[in-house]
C-alpha cells in the first residue's frame, strides 16, 4: 500500500495535479540503440495509477509500469521506476523506466523471465522533456 501511495504523489509531483490520463513526459524513442529509426513516446499516468511508456504508431512497443512500483529515483536529476509481476510468488516479468533530465536520455524496459532466450522488450528514450 505504502508503494502505491508513493508513486502516485511522486507522479503528483512530476505532473503538478494528476488527472485520467495525464501526459508527463513526451521523448524521441527507438527499438534501435542509435536511434536511427525513432518517433514521439509518452509517459502517461494512467487512472488506475500504472505509469505507461506509449509510442505515436498502433504498432509501437508500449510498456505498462504497475502502481506498486518501486520508486528507485524522482527528483530534479531523473525518475526510475521499477515493478515487478509476480505468479505463485515467482517473478513473471521486470519492468524498468529511467529517464535522466539533464541529458534527456533514457530507457524503458520490459523483460519476461517465461522468455529468458529473447531479448527483452526494449525501448531507448532521447530528448525526453517533462510537461
Amino acid at each position: 500500500m505504502k508503494k502505491i501511495v508513493a508513486l502516485t504523489a511522486l507522479l503528483v509531483s512530476v505532473s503538478g495535479l494528476a488527472h485520467a490520463d495525464q501526459k508527463l513526459i513526451e521523448c524521441r524513442g527507438s527499438i534501435l540503440k542509435d536511434m536511427s529509426v525513432s518517433e514521439n513516446y509518452t509517459v502517461t499516468l494512467a487512472e488506475s495509477g500504472d505509469v505507461r511508456l506509449e509510442g505515436q504508431y498502433k504498432n509501437s512497443r508500449d510498456i505498462v509500469i504497475s502502481a506498486s512500483a518501486d520508486v528507485l529515483q524522482n527528483d530534479g536529476e531523473g525518475l526510475h521506476l521499477e515493478a515487478a509481476k509476480k505468479r505463485m510468488g515467482m517473478v513473471f516479468s521486470k519492468q524498468v523506466l529511467s529517464i535522466d533530465y539533464s541529458s534527456g536520455k533514457g530507457y524503458a524496459s520490459d523483460y519476461s523471465a517465461a522468455e529468458s532466450l529473447l531479448k527483452p522488450k526494449m525501448v531507448y528514450l532521447d530528448s525526453c522533456t517533462r510537461l
